[in-house]
């Protein structure tokens, strides 16, 4: 099973559904599940972790501090159904103004829709890696085995 590593509180925010897009400088081919590994690092301050997009973060999560959330796990798992580049999911899928908070829509990236998304009650320990990869046997099966109850 594919697996993609999302800083937190992004991962958490696709595990519960409210972050129904990820934006990423590169195309996915990939469709169907996904599991979705919370990254071991903070994301880099660079990014505006303010204002209106703190607030969005703190009301999606029920006004948990999202400093205090899983990291080095996998959180949860959704479904990719699509990749589109995000000037043309902005005008034919319906992005709403959270999903743009939530994400980097400048022209040039992709948007990757995700659906189905399922967060992990108890998140599995499992360390991340760039780009989509492979989770670990024992994981996947875990992983897996939700999946399939669904």
């Amino acid at each position: 099973m594919k697996a993609l590593s999302v800083y937190q509180p992004w991962a958490t925010l696709i595990a519960i559904g409210a972050k129904r897009f990820e934006t990423r400088p590169w195309l996915t081919h990939h469709r169907g599940p996904l599991a979705i590994q919370a990254g071991l690092k903070k994301p880099p301050t660079s990014w505006d972790l303010r204002g209106p997009v703190v607030e969005a973060v703190v009301e999606a999560l029920g006004g948990d501090a999202w400093e205090d959330l899983p990291r080095g796990a996998i959180v949860g798992i959704v479904k990719v159904v699509r990749c589109d580049e995000t000037s043309r999911a902005i005008r034919h899928i319906g992005v709403s103004y959270h999903d743009q908070l939530f994400g980097d829509w400048t022209p040039g990236r992709y948007a990757w829709q995700l659906t189905n998304n399922y967060a992990f009650i108890k998140p599995i320990e499992c360390l991340g890696r760039q780009r989509l990869f492979n989770l670990p046997a024992d994981i996947e099966t875990q992983v897996g085995c939700v999946w399939s109850k669904r």
